[in-house]
């Protein structure tokens, strides 16, 4: 199952996150600066602006926060993961003083109310998208324990969180744990069906459960949701093989290949769907072509092709 990558998602200066006046014109000025840096794709040149908008104003958590986004970006995940820290940290603390300030008496109307109650949703989308962050820096550092940690957090601070979903769904698949995986892919498509990621990891959570019709159903949803996406096709193909449907399984591998040439694995898996329905030349191709691009298990390919090629 291929990764998706959601740092795509990310915004590069939270929008929730409002900039306080009273931090200093020079401050400020830094942070928007890092902030353009980072859109232009200047990585270095926003964690140096962010780092002195810091030296400015220590208890700025959107500066640590979007230097952790920048220090990701260069591949700085235990640096990214502390200025994440620090960013909660921070904003955890003003929360707290923000709360205590917005008292509810007897005499304040539905406005105050609603008021008050917009700003504490707002402050869990921060936290969320905070520990959002955070968690996609640890499972970079194959820390899933700790990314799945966050990921809870991150949505037991906005239940609606499509992305903590996804990313926990794909790291639960990736450790084995299926039936978790599915619900959490589950809960993204109640929220959203438009989500062709979604469809793709409860389908791969599905065939790993060996109910491999409502895998096909997932997979056929995502390909109807998205019908460039390799992935789609190469893990249907699989379920495929296992519902007996080899000449569909085939073209699917086919179709991932048209759209990826550079597929070795689909190229691999594709001839071992020919070898077994006989076609050993069109088997040995494709092994030799999966050993050409480079893949998955390159030895135990070249293994079968000194066994059963000539």
């Amino acid at each position: 199952m291929k990764k998706i990558n959601l740092y795509l998602l990310l915004p590069v200066m939270v929008l929730l996150f409002v900039f306080n006046n009273s931090y200093g014109q020079s401050a400020e000025d830094y942070f928007k600066s890092g902030r353009e840096k980072y859109k232009n794709k200047d990585y270095k040149g926003a964690i140096a602006d962010q780092t002195m908008a810091i030296v400015r104003k220590k208890d700025c958590a959107e500066a640590y926060y979007n230097r952790g986004l920048a220090k990701a970006r260069i591949g700085d995940f235990k640096g990214a993961i502390a200025d994440y820290s620090m960013s909660i940290e921070l904003t955890i603390i003003e929360n707290k003083k923000g709360s205590s300030e917005e008292q509810i008496d007897e005499t304040s109307d539905s406005i105050d109310i609603a008021l008050i109650n917009d700003n504490n949703r707002i402050r869990g989308l921060i936290l969320s998208i905070q520990y959002l962050s955070r968690g996609i820096s640890k499972y970079k550092l194959n820390d899933f324990k700790g990314a799945i940690a966050d990921y809870d957090i991150a949505i037991n601070s906005d239940s609606n969180h499509i992305d903590a979903y996804l990313e926990r769904g794909f790291i639960k698949n990736k450790t084995e744990d299926y039936e978790g995986a599915y619900k959490d892919y589950d809960k993204v498509i109640m929220i959203d069906s438009g989500y062709a990621e979604a469809y793709n990891g409860r389908g791969y959570s599905r065939s790993h459960l060996s109910d491999y019709e409502e895998a096909m159903s997932d997979y056929n949803k995502a390909i109807e949701l998205d019908t460039k996406n390799e992935t789609s096709y190469f893990e249907r193909a699989a379920v495929r093989m296992n519902l007996m449907d080899m000449k569909g399984s085939i073209a699917d591998y086919t179709k991932a290949i048209e759209l990826n040439p550079k597929f070795g694995n689909a190229y691999f898996a594709r001839g071992l769907i020919k070898e077994l329905i006989n076609d050993m030349k069109g088997a040995c191709e494709d092994w030799h072509k999966s050993v050409e691009i480079g893949g998955e298990d390159i030895e135990l390919v070249k293994d079968m092709i000194d066994k059963k090629c000539e």
